[in-house]
């Protein structure tokens, strides 16, 4: 089945760098910069999502993005 996951990415400043959070997922990541936060919460969630696929045979990824 075919579908799509509607994802979240927030950004803060936290001592002294930013925080990068995807609540849906629970995956979060950090940067120098605004941007550099984004493109490392990007990365990270691409990363999660891969391993997802890798352990499909288990149900992982069904309970995870299930709504």
């Amino acid at each position: 089945m075919l579908g799509y996951v509607l994802l979240t990415f927030r950004v803060r400043a936290e001592d002294g760098q930013f925080a990068a959070y995807c609540d849906e997922l629970g995956v979060a990541s950090c940067g120098d910069t605004v941007q550099d936060a984004f493109r490392a919460i990007e990365e990270a969630t691409l990363l999660y999502l891969n391993v997802l696929n890798v352990i499909e045979d288990g149900g992982e990824r069904e309970n995870r993005l299930s709504p």
